[in-house]
């Protein structure tokens, strides 16, 4: 099991948590903050779950990348082409959907708006997730093969 292999496992696993908080807590419950404050509570979730999200989402990436390039080991190259497309699926539905969703929200509460965020996110939700998955099998293949 290569360090490389577990970084990327757990900032994908830490991502996959985050993102169902999100997407079954936090974002249902934007519609219960009252319209007059909505734009700043947006303001401020936007900065602080940027702090979270971004950073990780860049480690991801980029150890994701280095997977595909330096580690033939672990993964079967279709894992390491299926991880790197599913990152990418995030980042273009985070950046084509999700962020614009945010900066409509900033101007003010918009339940077709929200609707849209909230359905649109089960995108990244199930990437993850599935991502998720297959990461955890190699993890569990490569612990039954060194058990042996």
């Amino acid at each position: 099991m290569s360090l490389l292999f577990v970084i990327h496992l757990f900032v994908t696993l830490f991502l996959l948590g985050l993102i169902w908080v999100v997407q079954i807590v936090q974002y249902p419950l934007f519609k219960e903050i009252p319209e007059k404050s909505f734009p700043e509570y947006e303001s401020d979730y936007q900065v602080k779950i940027t702090y979270l999200v971004m950073p990780t989402m860049i480690c991801e990436l980029v150890t994701g990348i280095m997977l595909l390039v330096l580690d033939s080991v672990h993964l079967t190259r279709t894992i390491q082409i299926s991880n790197l497309l599913m990152i990418i699926i995030t980042w273009i539905s985070t950046a084509m959907i999700q962020v614009p969703c945010h900066k409509r929200l900033l101007e003010a509460f918009n339940s077709d708006v929200h609707r849209r965020l909230v359905r649109s996110n089960w995108i990244r939700t199930l990437v993850w997730t599935a991502r998720s998955l297959m990461l955890i099998n190699v993890l569990l293949a490569d612990l039954d093969i060194s058990h042996q």
